[in-house]
This record gives C-alpha cells, sequence and structure tokens, in this order.
C-alpha cells in the first residue's frame, strides 16, 4: 500500500510540476535553512533552471554568503528530499519584507503569481520582420531564442 505522500508526488511527476514544486519548496523554505541572522540580510526570490536567485542586503552579506554557497545548496537539497539546486546567485537589493509588501514584490508566498508576460505569436513575428534580412542566420537565432523564451514552437 502507498502513502500518501508518495501518490501526491507520483500525480505531480505525472503532470508535470514536480520539478517546480521542489523550486518553490526550495524558496520558501530559505529562512528555516539558513536560520534567522541570514534570513534578516537575504531573500529567496526564486529558482531558475536549478539556479536559486537570493537576494542580500549589501556586499558584505553577499560576500559572506558566497563563501556558505555549497552549505545551503546542499542543506536545501536535503531540505526538499531532491536535487533540485545546483548553484545559487547571490545579488544586491532591498530584503525589507515591509518595503518588499508595499511594493508588491513580496514573492515568498505560495500564493504569488508571476505575471504573464508571454508575446503573442504575431508579435514575435514582428520582431523577427526587424531584423536585417541581410543576415538571415541572425535572424533565425532570434527566432529561436524568442520562440523558446516565450514557448511557443
Amino acid at each position: 500500500m502507498k502513502i500518501a505522500g508518495n501518490l501526491i508526488e507520483e500525480w505531480m511527476k505525472k503532470k508535470g510540476i514536480y520539478k517546480s514544486y521542489k523550486y518553490r519548496q526550495a524558496v520558501e523554505c530559505w529562512s528555516e535553512v539558513v536560520g534567522k541572522k541570514i534570513a534578516e540580510n537575504s531573500r529567496a526570490v526564486k529558482v531558475e533552471s536549478g539556479v536559486l536567485w537570493v537576494k542580500v542586503r549589501n556586499s558584505v552579506w553577499l560576500q559572506h554568503l558566497s563563501m556558505l554557497k555549497k552549505q545551503i545548496m546542499w542543506k536545501i537539497n536535503e531540505y526538499t528530499g531532491y536535487n533540485s539546486i545546483r548553484d545559487i546567485y547571490f545579488f544586491q537589493g532591498n530584503v525589507d519584507e515591509e518595503y518588499e509588501n508595499k511594493k508588491g514584490i513580496y514573492r515568498n508566498r505560495l500564493d504569488y503569481k508571476e505575471p504573464d508576460n508571454r508575446l503573442d505569436p504575431k508579435e514575435i513575428e514582428g520582431l523577427i520582420k526587424n531584423v536585417s534580412n541581410k543576415q538571415p542566420e541572425v535572424r533565425e537565432k532570434i527566432k529561436s531564442l524568442l520562440y523558446k523564451r516565450y514557448n511557443y514552437w
């Protein structure tokens, strides 16, 4: 007999959402994994292609966390039970929750939804037409990148 957790994981894998669930879990567990002091000076923002993006208060914290990168990755992967994080990218920014909540950019919540800023196929075709006909290889490369970026292929 299978336990409920395994059934849910199997269902998520079949639906193709297991990886994004683990990415979200990696962002959500940031403050628990790194502890209070680090969490007060940093915020996990997102995971993109296995890279966790973390906003830090200043260059001192950026340097400090860079030295702890491997340990943090190991702890997050252990916490999630999945090797979802292969690298961490630290960058400077305002990490105060009050500021972020006022700006509407607090992303450490499950109910946060990324805005749909995709171009429609006609807009992509318009962009491609604006590329010089004298460089068809450049035009094809741009076309390929746009289609991949906006999930139109």
